[in-house]
């Protein structure tokens, strides 16, 4: 059940879209509004190399290194995702065993005077406390997963729809604005209950894993101004992705 969620989670990333229906932060009742995909949009500059993502609307799945490379392969373009996926620990380390006698007793309040042996195992005890307390507070796993699919449709203006050999149904985005060499601005909808209810997903793109906070602020800026609601965009995680 868990790998069927990463799968799905990662399937939006590559599309980025809506990222799982139940994960998607921007929810509102009523069709999907019809923003505009950049106009002159080149899907052939476009899919040219790697896409990393630096931002994106807020989801419960915890991924970092999030990236989509256009590969030509047999006549067709396919669409690499690649990303870190935060892995489930166990649950923390149970509670450590009493203290030696010796930190237990003393007939007398404090601690009695010590043989050798016994502050060998006092010693050893005290390091295996510490031990379990750096084991509880280490830093979070990542896993590596990938996931391939291929540019199914190109739809002007800047629409791209995917197929996936996952079994998933047909996904796509829209471009909403790039240069292509450095950002790119992308936007999706998906409606449930034949248009009760719709979420949206965007994500800001860069061709490093760094980019100029000055940069992201003036794409939200231009976001902000076509009316989305960029509140929910987020900072994504693009460091330390080679460990």
């Amino acid at each position: 059940m868990e790998t069927r969620m990463i799968t799905a989670y990662l399937l939006a990333v590559v599309v980025l879209l809506s990222c799982n229906k139940a994960e998607a932060q921007v929810g509102r009742v009523g069709k999907c509004p019809d923003y505009q995909g950049l106009q002159d949009f080149s899907f052939e500059r476009y899919a040219n190399g790697t896409w990393y993502e630096v931002a994106k609307f807020f989801t419960v799945m915890e991924t970092k290194c999030v990236a989509m490379e256009f590969v030509p392969h047999n006549g067709t373009i396919l669409v690499v995702s690649t990303a870190l996926e935060k892995m489930i620990l166990p649950p923390p380390v149970q509670q450590a065993p009493p203290p030696p006698a010796q930190l237990r007793h003393s007939k007398h309040g404090g601690f009695p005077l010590m043989s050798h042996h016994d502050k060998k195992l006092v010693i050893e005890h005290l390091k295996a406390q510490r031990t379990r307390r750096n084991i509880n507070q280490a830093e979070p796993i990542f896993t590596p997963v990938k996931v391939v699919g291929f540019v199914s449709e190109k739809v002007p203006p800047a629409t791209l729809r995917f197929n996936y050999t996952e079994g998933t149904s047909m996904q796509e985005y829209r471009v909403l604005d790039t240069d292509y060499e450095t950002y790119a601005t992308i936007w999706s909808c998906t409606e449930m209950f034949n248009g009760v209810f719709h979420n949206q997903f965007v994500s800001i793109l860069s061709r490093t894993r760094t980019v100029e906070p000055s940069l992201i602020n003036e794409l939200v800026a231009k976001l902000t101004a076509a009316g989305l609601e960029t509140s929910h965009l987020v900072v994504s995680d693009q460091q330390r992705c080679d460990s």
